[in-house]
């Protein structure tokens, strides 16, 4: 593998080769992580949580390289195969097991590797895929946060998995007495809630539930570029169990809340901290103080009381002052939420919520908004149920048309996204060469944002066209091919829209 470079991944120096003998040089490493948390003959470092989250989002980061942009499995992702430099910089190491989508679609391999962090369909059926991998960073995660090593087997009755423990404490409502001991007395009790439920929906049975890497690194990367997020200390009561009773199966998704005598800890939720700049007539956003809210009058419960403020005029644009604190709140009430594009409706169109929740399995779990001109917004109570219907392999039809989706942010506005589609093209006559998620977002761009590519492109299932979903611009024409030019040769692509 020697075209990887990233910085969560071992760089590989050099090769050399002598006779019979094959050396490889990399770069040097002088910490094992599996040592560092456990090597009791070493004295094992106690990492603080702050350590421990960044180790893991480095993890995450290196295998959604592999999987997204070099379509490699690692095949054998452990805690022994994570190294640490001095400065504690993760970087996954030994790609002796590691295999090429392509070269393994549909073929069942001997399973080898570490039982103890092998998906269940690796194990028993030679399925490798790069969920295979997510099951493994899944164990990875659980041991870094909990201090405990995974058991590859239940030895006796007794005898319980990492994954089912972690269950079985989500089950009880106190997953946080999983945190290992040394980290209880001051942790990050929103951000240790989301990663466990996160490390958990990793170790799920069915791969098809579980989260793609890319998803795992934007629910984590926010978490750690906040800067208000509450530090709290863990109650004295939050203690491990003695209870080995493990479970079977996958298991319900995050609760909104947990409960340490009676106080309501809510759900974490994401910080964004970059704010909107102004630019010819676009609102801009300032950080300022919070307000303190007057004491002045009485309002009844139906009314809020506002002061009048003068209107600050800048460049021709009145100018809305909004604190970072603010615009965080706004954005974290739609953060877990789809925008829906319609296709072919020439009519207004309306969705039963009942339906959405039949289609998409959420009984309770979403809401469904109109945004007008057939398109809505659907806003989920968990994360876990908006990666799975985003990243579904499925492309969803209402009353037997294309429903197209994306994620909201904070840049998503009405009047724009009327004027830009998202639309499936097909791409005629692509060089096998080039038939890569990164390359297929490159060709993409041509046209507009590219979203997602189909899941059976991505798989190479048919290699008739490839598929991309991309957002265009519904003022301009679209074109029906063009050329690319790679390394000197020029390539003539034919375009069917969906």
């Amino acid at each position: 593998m020697p075209d990887l470079n990233h910085p969560n991944l071992v760089k590989l120096l050099g090769s050399c080769k002598d006779k019979n003998e094959f050396l490889l040089v990399y770069e040097y490493m002088p910490k094992g992580l599996r040592s560092v948390l456990f090597d009791k003959s070493k004295d094992p470092q106690k990492l603080e949580w702050n350590q421990r989250f960044i180790i893991c989002l480095g993890i995450a980061k290196g295998l959604a390289y592999l999987h997204d942009e070099k379509n490699i499995v690692h095949g054998d992702v452990k805690l022994s195969n994570v190294l640490l430099d001095q400065a504690l910089h993760p970087k996954i190491s030994d790609f002796g097991l590691a295999k090429r989508l392509e070269n393994i679609k549909n073929t069942k391999i001997p399973a080898v590797g570490a039982m103890a962090y092998m998906a269940p369909e690796y194990a028993n059926e030679g399925i490798l895929t790069e969920k295979a991998d997510v099951y493994s960073f899944g164990v990875v995660t659980l041991e870094i946060m909990s201090g405990m090593l995974n058991k590859p087997l239940p030895q006796n009755a007794e005898s319980v998995s990492l994954p089912d423990l972690a269950a079985d404490y989500k089950k009880k409502g106190d997953l946080l007495a999983l945190v290992d001991e040394d980290l209880k007395v001051s942790i990050l009790v929103e951000q240790a809630t989301r990663v466990l439920n996160l490390a958990l929906s990793c170790t799920y049975i069915s791969p098809g539930s579980r989260p793609s890497m890319s998803s795992v690194v934007e629910i984590l990367d926010p978490v750690s570029k906040a800067n208000n997020i509450r530090r709290s200390i863990l109650p004295t009561n939050i203690i491990p169990h003695t209870n080995s009773g493990g479970t079977s199966g996958e298991i319900d998704p995050p609760n909104q809340a947990i409960t340490f005598n009676d106080t309501r800890i809510p759900d974490p939720e994401e910080h964004i901290t970059d704010m909107p700049v102004l630019s010819n007539g676009v609102m801009e956003l300032n950080p300022v103080d919070v307000a303190t809210p007057s004491n002045a009058g009485t309002t009844t419960d139906d009314e809020d009381e506002i002061e009048y403020d003068e209107p600050i005029l800048q460049d021709g644009n009145y100018r809305v002052e909004c604190s970072e604190a603010e615009f965080e709140a706004g954005c974290n009430e739609w953060k877990d939420s789809l925008v829906g594009y319609v296709l072919d409706v020439t009519e207004p169109l309306n969705i039963d919520k009942e339906k959405i929740e039949q289609l998409w399995g959420v009984a309770g779990n979403v809401s469904v908004l109109y945004l007008g001109n057939n398109k809505f917004l659907f806003r989920f109570k968990c994360v876990e149920d908006k990666i799975r219907i985003l990243e579904s392999s499925e492309l969803w039809h209402i009353q037997q048309r294309p429903l197209v989706l994306i994620k909201w942010n904070s840049k998503f506005r009405l009047n724009q996204a009327m004027e830009s589609q998202p639309v499936w093209i097909k791409i005629f006559n692509l060089p096998l060469f080039l038939w890569s998620t990164s390359i297929l977002k490159r060709v993409g761009r041509r046209l507009g944002v590219p979203l997602y590519v189909d899941r059976k492109t991505k798989n190479r299932e048919c290699l008739e066209y490839a598929k991309v979903c991309v957002v265009v611009d519904v003022r301009k024409p679209l074109p029906d091919s063009w050329n690319i030019l790679v390394l000197g040769e020029v390539y003539q692509l034919n375009i069917e829209y969906d």
